[in-house]
């Protein structure tokens, strides 16, 4: 087989839309490294894939993260040899057949899973996926995510993680999961609805993700804003920008999960004073949301 792309060492990005990707139908059965060549950073595999083939990835080096199609039923051997990734987002609830040479055992020690919500226990008492140390639950489909339920939240393009940067006063970003901390509220979100619309609340923050430019993910707001929240391809789309996905992973912190707000009038009023001023029931000042009923802009919160 000739091939005109071999060892394009410049080539960023390939997008892969064959129902099937059989390795034997590629450059010597040596799978896309000695196509494309190993400094490839992003394979998008399209979601009509059904099976990946053997070796298909293999010597793929420059791969540092990957999506896993719902619809792929199997993965075959040596399918990630030698790959470094980081980041692997498996999204069928179902875990796909795996051939146990798959991947590499340095790449199940560094590797984080991600798996949808409810499925933990599928991949972890998988024969062939439990060998991955770190596995995450995440939600991509609006319902997934619970109300009661505190995230961080992901971007799937990148896995990088949009947080509270208190030093701006506005969404950060950090680019691993390495730098996220689930102790720290900051990083904590958390959907909630009101008269059939959607609000992102930031934990640490007391405040609003909002649109800023007609995109996604730039401001935070004392006010509540309705944000557009719908369910795509590669994850959900907030404000209504197709071009990003997010996956809101779960927060295993029970200190994080103390933080979650319930009960609050969305529609007619904010969750914070104008000068961020909070009263107990005894009518005392405190810095912060406690767990209990607060008082905000003369309104109770509860906090469980």
């Amino acid at each position: 087989m000739t091939c005109k792309y071999r060892d394009c060492s410049a080539l960023a990005i390939v997008i892969i839309n064959s129902n099937e990707i059989v390795s034997d139908s590629y450059y010597e059965n040596k799978g896309f490294a000695l196509i494309f060549g190993n400094q490839v950073q992003e394979y998008i595999l399209g979601k009509d894939i059904t099976s990946i083939g053997n070796n298909v990835f293999s010597g793929c080096s420059g791969m540092t993260s990957i999506n896993i199609p719902s619809g792929v039923t199997s993965i075959g051997d040596g399918a990630f040899k030698n790959c470094k990734i980081r980041t692997l987002l498996a999204k069928g609830i179902k875990p796909p057949s795996v051939k146990t040479s798959a991947f590499s055992d340095m790449m199940c020690h560094h590797t984080i899973l991600y798996v949808p919500a409810g499925s933990w226990d599928a991949y972890a008492f998988d024969s062939n996926w439990y060998v991955f140390n770190n596995i995450r639950e995440v939600a991509i489909k609006e319902e997934q995510v619970s109300e009661r339920q505190t995230y961080m939240l992901m971007n799937t393009a990148n896995f990088s993680y949009s947080v509270y940067d208190p030093v701006n006063d506005g969404v950060g970003v950090i680019k691993s999961f390495n730098g996220v901390n689930e102790d720290n509220p900051n990083h904590c979100w958390q959907l909630l609805k009101a008269a059939g619309k959607h609000y992102m609340y930031n934990v640490g923050a007391r405040k609003f993700l909002v649109k800023a430019n007609n995109e996604i993910g730039l401001a935070l707001s004392n006010m509540p804003e309705a944000i557009n929240f719908q369910d795509g391809d590669d994850g959900i789309i907030l404000g209504g920008d197709s071009s990003k996905r997010w996956a809101l992973v779960r927060n295993e912190s029970t200190f994080a999960n103390q933080q979650i707000i319930t009960g609050i009038d969305l529609v007619n009023g904010s969750t914070t004073t104008d000068n961020g001023s909070v009263y107990n029931l005894s009518g005392q000042r405190i810095v912060s949301l406690q767990k209990g009923v607060n008082i905000i802009n003369g309104r109770k919160v509860l906090v469980k």
